[in-house]
């Protein structure tokens, strides 16, 4: 009788292991694969170069089912207009009524259909950022479904650019629940452009002013006298006469009737500039003239 020696023991361990080793690795070839794919494909916002997910995800036509996706922002987009070097929270609302499951792809570019601004990730949990391999360009992608009931909203933050036109790109995906294609809504009606405020825009942006900025001209501090009708913290903005922002200024929760004193930078050279108050979305932007 023979007896197995160590060297076959060796090898028949080895044997076995094989097999649980390659089931190892098809587990994570295929809880990756959600993760990867999108970045070894390409964007499907139906930007200039792109489809929209309709191509796989097409059970239903484009835009059909009565849902939607909107882009809405904070602080909003005046006639489609922006302010050079601002930091806007992008919302991405995704809506289809009894639906529970939502996800997005979102693709910010400039008239060249190349990146443009910065997009920043404040919810890890429902989106990332991702680089698709087939054009370079970056986009906003969800990192989980968003699950509520009728809607959901995708939340991120965009700083824009210095100058230029700028066009937002979004594509919604309301899913069924088994993990498969067939059966989703695609929502690609999500379409922004928008273009900067000049230094003239910037100072149109509200007529009904609710403050008063003195003295103007100034020999470099002002004094703000705001009313609102609620108490809310509130932002101050400084730009000079190109529309590019100086300083930015956050101030707590005020009263609805306030009296603030605004330091203006020291290196302050004379000239025009443009002070901007934002209190709960509503901007309100004062021409102001340093004279030292």
């Amino acid at each position: 009788m023979q007896f197995p020696t160590e060297k076959n023991k060796r090898n028949k361990l080895g044997i076995i292991k094989i097999p649980f080793i390659l089931l190892g690795l098809l587990i994570i070839l295929l809880s990756s694969y959600t993760y990867l794919l999108p970045v070894i494909m390409w964007g499907r916002t139906g930007s200039p170069g792109e489809s929209t997910c309709v191509s796989c995800h097409n059970s239903f036509p484009l835009n059909s089912g009565g849902g939607f996706i909107k882009i809405k922002t904070n602080p909003a987009l005046i006639n489609n207009k922006y302010v050079p070097s601002q930091t806007y929270t992008v919302n991405l609302v995704v809506f289809k009524s009894g639906n529970t499951n939502f996800t997005f792809d979102f693709e910010v570019l400039d008239s060249l259909s190349v990146n443009t601004g910065t997009s920043t990730i404040t919810d890890s949990i429902h989106t990332r950022l991702l680089t698709y391999a087939f054009n370079g360009r970056q986009n906003v992608f969800y990192n989980a479904e968003g699950i509520a009931l009728d809607s959901f909203v995708f939340a991120f933050n965009w700083k824009a650019p210095l100058n230029g036109e700028v066009n937002f790109y979004a594509v919604g995906n309301v899913p069924n629940i088994d993990g498969e294609t067939p059966g989703d809504y695609i929502y690609s009606d999500a379409i922004l452009k928008i273009k900067p405020f000049s230094a003239a825009g910037i100072f149109d942006l509200v007529e009904n002013k609710k403050n008063k900025i003195y003295p103007n001209p100034s020999l470099g501090n002002v004094i703000i006298d705001y009313k609102t009708k609620m108490n809310e913290p509130i932002s101050i903005q400084l730009f000079d006469n190109s529309g590019k922002e100086i300083s930015n200024e956050n101030k707590a929760k005020q009263i609805s009737s306030f009296s603030i004193q605004y330091y203006l930078p020291a290196e302050i050279a004379n000239g025009t500039y443009f002070l901007r108050i934002n209190c709960s979305g509503y901007l309100e932007t004062n021409k102001i003239i340093i004279e030292k």
